[in-house]
């Protein structure tokens, strides 16, 4: 894990200085950098926006890593780099898919390769959970200790969230906080 903590330091670091060209407007400029700069990483896939279904209703994750078979890690994405981003709907549906065992992660073709099926895929067994969020130095969002405090799930469950975090104006930190 320290090796990908190392490389996801990097990517991060792209991303920011990604960020700072002026051309990522929205949340979707957000996850197509990522996107890239994730899919450089050796042995992975990597899926925008599964349909999931969690106890009844359809969720997207904003980015999953398959690695030899497993669905390694899940990410959700907020970008508001004029405002302070909500956190707390987006943990809670982080938390949320360690409920199931597996899900679907990529089209596979049976008898006619023309036709294509889901097949799920199961959940890494250390699975890794990624909170992702860019606004103003101020917002809560961006501040891995108000996370902590304001999520008692995240209190009950230490150590269980990356928290990937950029702050805008201020004092212009981004980081990444590997299990709070």
């Amino acid at each position: 894990m320290c090796d990908r903590m190392e490389r996801y330091r990097i990517i991060w670091k792209r991303i920011r200085e990604t960020y700072y060209t002026g051309y990522m407007r929205v949340e979707h400029g957000l996850q197509a950098a990522l996107y890239a700069e994730l899919t450089t990483l050796p042995g992975v896939n990597v899926i925008v926006e599964p349909g999931w279904q969690v106890n009844g209703q359809l969720q997207h994750p904003d980015l999953v890593i398959v690695e030899g078979g497993a669905i390694t890690d899940i990410f959700e994405l907020k970008f508001l780099p004029w405002g302070c981003p909500e956190f707390e709907e987006d943990i809670n549906k982080l938390l949320g898919y360690l409920d199931h065992q597996e899900y679907p992660a990529r089209l596979s073709a049976h008898e006619d390769p023309n036709t294509y099926r889901e097949q799920n895929l199961p959940l890494h067994q250390d699975v890794r959970l990624h909170f992702v969020a860019v606004g103003l130095h101020y917002a809560p969002a961006v501040q891995p200790q108000n996370l902590v405090e304001e999520m008692p799930v995240l209190q009950n469950n230490p150590g269980i969230l990356n928290h990937w975090f950029g702050r805008v104006r201020g004092d212009g930190e981004w980081s990444i906080e590997f299990g709070i």
